[in-house]
């Protein structure tokens, strides 16, 4: 079962506090590949067995990457928080991390979706 949520519908489901496992560029497009912790509302749907979760950020601008880790300490990036905020005609991107590692990533994009597979 494949479900795709559009930037527009973003709302609708939980983000916050997962993983960031992978994060990759194919032309001007940013991937980044999520060990996401679900969502209840679609605990039905997917029964939390879901294979991969992935947020598809077409044409990347503005990116900033502002990660610390500590000694040792490399691996998956936990975010705290995730915001998607519309602007007039593109979005404006935060995951923030408060934990191990701390700092944040911010970028604008004109377009997005979170595609889960489960």
């Amino acid at each position: 079962m494949k479900k795709i949520i559009s930037s527009e519908n973003i709302d609708d489901v939980i983000i916050d506090e997962s993983f960031i496992s992978a994060i990759r560029w194919k032309k001007d497009d940013l991937i980044i590949e999520l060990d996401w912790c679900g969502d209840e509302k679609l605990s039905k749907e997917f029964n939390y067995d879901i294979k991969s979760s992935v947020l598809f950020f077409n044409f990347v601008f503005s990116l900033k990457i502002d990660i610390s880790f500590q000694a040792l300490e490399m691996g998956e990036i936990f975010f705290k928080q995730f915001k998607a905020k519309k602007k007039s005609n593109d979005w404006k991107i935060e995951f923030n991390c408060s934990e191990t590692p701390s700092g944040n990533i911010s970028f604008r994009c004109y377009d997005f979706k979170f595609i889960i597979e489960g």
